[in-house]
């Protein structure tokens, strides 16, 4: 009954949920490394260029804070449960604002728990200088359950070229994570499984017991 409980709870948790967060790093000062400062909020932040770092300079979609990941090449986002940073957590939503897009082959990629791709997006740059927004700013979203980590790629390397010095990362809006329960192994199962099986054989063995004892008094 309690397991039965607990599962309706975490549904409807999950159909009430509507909450969004955003990062817009205007809290936090330039040239700030960013990395565990938003764990509270559900959300690890890193580069696998170099540092993620808070830029101040141009392009920022909102005032005057963006982030530029390795030399403006890419930014890894990773989902947790706000109360541990340790525990893996998921989201149904993203988006984030590209600053100073001039060519093309940017765009998002998720994975989900296991690290399997579930979703991308790629900018709507058609060439070099011929981007939406003028070149100058490009949002993109994803949509669907089960997003784990999300890979930013700020530098054109969707396109199969090198990653090359482009574009910033702003405004950075996902739902709220929903933190993920362990499940468990096979051998886990199995031995509940055989637990269960051993205790409905017991009572079976002791209902019997009454009557097999009444028989043999009456011979």
């Amino acid at each position: 009954m309690k397991a039965l409980l607990m599962i309706a709870l975490l549904l409807c948790s999950g159909l009430a949920r509507s909450e969004s967060m955003t990062l817009d790093f205007e809290d936090l000062p330039r040239d700030t490394v960013v990395s565990t400062q938003y764990a509270d909020r559900g959300v690890l932040i890193g580069s696998d260029y170099g540092a993620a770092t808070v830029f101040a300079g141009c392009c920022a979609a909102s005032g005057l804070n963006s982030l530029n990941g390795g030399g403006f090449r890419g930014i890894t986002l990773t989902f947790v449960d706000p109360a541990d940073m340790f525990r893996p957590a998921v989201t149904d939503f993203f988006r984030v604002t590209l600053g100073d897009v001039d060519i093309p082959g940017n765009g998002l990629t998720a994975y989900d728990l296991d690290g399997n791709e579930i979703a991308h997006v790629l900018s709507g740059c058609v060439a070099a200088f011929a981007c939406p927004g003028d070149s100058l700013f490009e949002t993109l979203t994803l949509s669907l359950a089960g997003m784990h980590r999300i890979v930013i790629a700020a530098g054109g390397q969707l396109s199969g070229d090198p990653a090359q010095g482009e574009a910033t990362v702003d405004d950075v809006v996902f739902n709220v994570v929903v933190a993920q329960v362990p499940e468990p192994s096979a051998l886990q199962m199995l031995a509940a499984g055989l637990a269960v099986l051993a205790c409905v054989a017991l009572h079976r063995r002791r209902r019997a017991a009454p009557v097999n004892r009444g028989t043999n008094a009456s011979r």
